[in-house]
């Protein structure tokens, strides 16, 4: 996705190891790969599909089990590498793999555990660093992590119960932040391009009960949104609807709530982000996909077992 590299860091790029909500992640360009996180003999064991045929394509030991939390990020401009947090002494320290060898090349302490923390590049570098919310004195604070713990900017922004959206909104290579919220049975989105206080952008997308997923659907170096509904009528299958900048939306059924975590990144490696869902039904672990610029079908595989987690990135050193 080398014509929008900060796209996809935003709500739910960050992976609770136990958490549903849809999965994003790819920042470096070509295609997407699979992954999935597995608990072995207490660690956390890393396996990646890079090509998408259901084969792990490299494995490692990465962290024990009791971290809270697993990020996917472009951590030095080379390619997605994994991070996890971890509780150690009341505070929340992340420890970062950089080149897939299992081992964590970096570490330092940013916040609380348990805090929402999500992904962004904050200046354009093509780097990722965090960005956590914290409770001030009942007020949701975002802080913006220098890459080395370190809050080199921070403000009030949005509500506590908000969800939060990261996206290079206004094409200029720096991700911002942005907040969804529920407001009369609908969806608000208030995204931020000034780096602070109010939200520069404001607009409805969305019902009550709806996913908000954000992506660079056109490869405009813009990032846009969209939504992710059950279909009314007692069904179960999920209905993607994105909107470009233009204002033109599209929607196509892909999935079932049931079984499915909606899943965006860049399959193919065309430079427009698709649709996708990790389905856990039975004891697999299932990836769909889908290219939302071309005519191919959608790819179902198996790549791991429904105790997994899954992940998704161009992850480093294996972009096919």
């Amino acid at each position: 996705m080398d014509q929008a590299p900060s796209t996809l860091r935003i709500a739910f790029a960050v992976l609770a190891l136990l958490a549903a909500g849809p999965t994003l992640a790819g920042e470096s360009g070509g295609a997407c790969g699979f992954g999935v996180v597995r608990e072995v003999a207490g660690l956390n064991k890393i396996l990646l599909d890079v090509d998408r045929d259901g084969v792990s394509d490299l494995d490692f030991a990465f962290g024990p089990v009791d971290a809270d939390a697993l990020l996917v990020g472009n951590w030095d401009d080379t390619g997605d590498n994994v991070a996890i947090r971890r509780d150690i002494g009341g505070q929340g320290k992340f420890f970062f793999n950089m080149d897939t060898d299992g081992l964590d090349e970096l570490s330092y302490v940013f916040g609380e555990p348990g805090i929402p923390v999500a992904v962004g590049d904050w200046n354009g570098n093509g780097e990722q660093t965090l960005v956590v919310r914290r409770d001030i004195s009942g007020s949701a604070k975002y802080f913006f992590d220098d890459g080395f713990g370190v809050a080199f900017q921070s403000y009030v922004f949005g509500d506590l119960d908000d969800t939060l959206v990261v996206g290079d909104w206004d094409a200029d290579g720096d991700d911002d932040i942005g907040v969804v919220r529920v407001v009369g049975g609908a969806l608000q989105w208030n995204l931020n391009t000034e780096g602070g206080a109010p939200a520069e952008l404001v607009f409805g997308l969305g019902a009550e009960g709806d996913i908000p997923i954000v992506g660079d659907w056109d490869a405009d170096g813009f990032t846009e949104w969209g939504i992710v509904r059950v279909v009314a009528g007692g069904g179960s299958q999920l209905i993607f609807t994105i909107i470009l900048d233009s204002g033109s939306q599209t929607s196509f059924p892909l999935g079932d709530a049931l079984t499915d975590t909606p899943a965006i990144c860049d399959w193919n490696g065309d430079g427009l982000d698709d649709g996708g869902v990790i389905r856990r039904v039975s004891d697999q672990l299932r990836f769909l996909t889908r290219n939302l610029g071309g005519v191919q079908p959608v790819v179902d595989r198996r790549f791991g077992n429904a105790t997994d987690t899954g992940i998704v990135g161009v992850f480093e050193g294996l972009t096919p």
